[in-house]
């Protein structure tokens, strides 16, 4: 959430993040810092997006990289959905990215991904994954270790629902919320069978 909020921030927009892990809200904030970012502290905060409260009427909400997978039973994922409802102004948007359970190498029981390394600004990270999935229950148990610099280790286990987009939609549409515009995959197209990303803009009906 940090890495998208200080692209926000550094485009003039006026934006606040919410973190669940509190050593994950201290590493952002260091981010932001970096960044030169002077009031890090209230622009990234410690909370829970089933039950926020920012008090604040938001034009966006904008939930990356998969996080609404982490909410793996329908009434947690109601629980969101209604505190973004509360956080947004009547003409606000959700906006999110979600994996879909096609064929890919997660859904294949135990699977592990070759090292990868990336540059983040003046730091290298090196990103080891590694997970099981469940395809009974569609649990997927994941553990992503990240080595910034050589020196710097932390891993994130996540235990994630693969929701199908059926099943998602009417989730939306129970809660209130209208897709516009129509949700889209990784290539832009309309979900259908290959579709690998779910990525949804949706609003209050």
């Amino acid at each position: 959430s940090a890495l998208v909020l200080r692209a926000l921030l550094h485009d003039g927009v006026d934006a606040y993040g919410l973190e669940y892990d509190a050593a994950m809200l201290a590493r952002g904030r260091g981010r932001l810092c970096e960044a030169g970012v002077l009031d890090h502290e209230q622009r990234l905060v410690l909370g829970d997006m089933r039950s926020f409260e920012h008090r604040r009427a938001y034009q966006g909400v904008i939930v990356p990289y998969n996080t609404l997978a982490l909410f793996v039973q329908s009434d947690e994922l109601r629980q969101v959905l209604d505190a973004t409802r509360r956080n947004l102004s009547p003409s606000g948007e959700l906006l999110f990215d979600l994996n879909l359970p096609v064929d890919q190498d997660w859904t294949h029981g135990r699977w592990q991904r070759a090292p990868i390394a990336i540059t983040v600004g003046e730091r290298h990270l090196r990103i080891t994954e590694r997970g099981e999935y469940d395809a009974a229950t569609r649990l997927h148990h994941w553990i992503q270790q990240v080595v910034i610099d050589d020196n710097e280790v932390f891993e994130i286990a996540r235990t994630l629902r693969h929701w199908r987009p059926e099943t998602l939609t009417q989730l939306f549409l129970e809660a209130g919320w209208v897709f516009d515009p129509t949700p889209v995959d990784q290539a832009g197209q309309p979900i259908n069978a290959k579709s690998r990303l779910f990525i949804g803009r949706a609003r209050v009906g």
